[in-house]
């Protein structure tokens, strides 16, 4: 609008800003894949069953055991997290070690970057259990953090180092695959389907914005709101005016 009062108030003929195109979203695909609810489950377990093997495994030394059983619990709160609190991956693996409180049973998340369309800070809710979980992770590993991700809740155990983003997509395609799952996946699958549920569970759009960390509600409906056939015959079902047997 600037730009058209400058034309015609300085005579311009070409627009300067023509063929400028702001990003004020990202690209959302019309048709999200879901992961069911007995996927949901046998994913988020599928490292807690392998945890239990590895009490019977041969390792050469304490120390490999040791790893292996971090990495084990930490793939399972990560798949918890990412299916519990809808949480982007940027936003976990950016999780620092005081953002987590245990009293209060919550997490603080972030902002991921300067889009205007996120929150700035929000709080995601999680179980008595991942609390207790999360706890002892920490324990496991202080004796390996480095100098650069010491205030970080998450590190890997050999090295001590952050973890990187795509990380989530590795282990998520890594359980999906054991747990028999042939289609492709990726992490960002955990938070479509997070709110999937909570449309199905009946949750409204302001609670719905609020977990999902929007600013705008009508990101959350232009994106995530996305009813599928149950659920639209679920809502004619109950607000039909003309009920069943009227007629």
């Amino acid at each position: 609008m600037f730009f058209r009062w400058m034309m015609g108030f300085c005579h311009m003929k070409v627009n300067p800003a023509m063929g400028l195109r702001m990003r004020m979203y990202y690209h959302q695909p019309e048709k999200m894949d879901l992961f069911s609810k007995e996927e949901t489950v046998a994913i988020v377990q599928a490292p807690l069953r392998a945890l239990e093997r590895i009490r019977i495994a041969y390792f050469p030394t304490e120390w490999r055991r040791q790893e292996m059983r971090y990495r084990l619990t930490m793939h399972h709160l990560l798949m918890k997290l990412l299916f519990s609190t809808g949480m982007r991956p940027c936003e976990i693996t950016g999780l620092e070690v005081d953002d987590f409180d245990a009293q209060a049973l919550r997490l603080r998340v972030r902002n991921k970057g300067r889009q205007q369309y996120i929150v700035t800070d929000r709080h995601v809710f999680i179980s008595l259990r991942t609390a207790e979980q999360l706890g002892e992770l920490l324990r496991q590993s202080q004796a390996v953090r480095g100098a650069d991700s010491r205030g970080r809740l998450f590190v890997h155990y050999r090295g001590g180092s952050p973890l990187a983003v795509n990380l989530l997509n590795h282990v998520v395609k890594k359980w999906a695959g054991e747990c028999g799952i042939a289609r492709n996946v990726y992490a960002y699958m955990t938070r479509y389907t997070y709110c999937t549920r909570l449309v199905e569970g009946g949750a409204d759009l302001y609670s719905l914005r609020k977990l999902m960390g929007h600013v705008q509600p009508a990101v959350t409906l232009k994106h995530y709101l996305k009813l599928t056939p149950t659920e639209i015959r679920k809502e004619w079902k109950q607000f039909n005016p003309l009920a069943e047997g009227t007629t």
